[in-house]
């Protein structure tokens, strides 16, 4: 059973993907160090999180976006693609 406060939030959080969905990128300048934790984050959140495909997607696509900003060497670049292979495989 849902209590009236979640059900509260869970409707205000779809009235904003309805206006969200329709308005432009946001830009968070960020330092890329922080970038570079959010991106290591992500990927433990999916390695060790229970999410639906659908908010799988989203998350990797957002960490993905950071780490193509954030990731000015090659080889850190392939480690962290490794590391997003092994997420999307399951390797846990």
């Amino acid at each position: 059973m849902t209590s009236e406060p979640d059900a509260e939030y869970a409707k205000r959080v779809r009235e904003a993907y309805g206006r969200w969905n329709a308005m432009d990128s946001v830009e968070v300048p960020v330092h890329r160090i922080d970038g570079w934790i959010t991106v290591t984050a992500l990927q433990t959140a999916l390695r060790i999180g229970d999410f639906s495909d659908r908010f799988a997607e989203i998350i990797e696509r957002v960490g993905r976006s950071i780490q193509d900003r954030v990731c000015d060497d090659p080889d850190l670049a392939a480690m962290s693609e490794k590391t997003w292979q092994a997420v999307r495989h399951g390797d846990r």
